[in-house]
């Protein structure tokens, strides 16, 4: 399991990939279907007790 570190950041370069796709009118399905499942792995993270 990775860490919540780990994960946060990982979300957000999600996040900046997202801005930059809907700058250039390009699809975001992909990556928000991504972004949704890192907030599970983060909520999944926080409930072990990760760190």
């Amino acid at each position: 399991m990775r860490t919540i570190k780990e994960i946060e950041a990982e979300i957000e370069f999600v996040r900046e990939d997202l801005k930059a796709l809907r700058a250039q009118g390009s699809p975001t399905s992909v990556a928000m279907y991504d972004l949704f499942e890192l907030f599970d792995e983060l909520e999944e993270a926080k409930k072990a007790g990760a760190e």
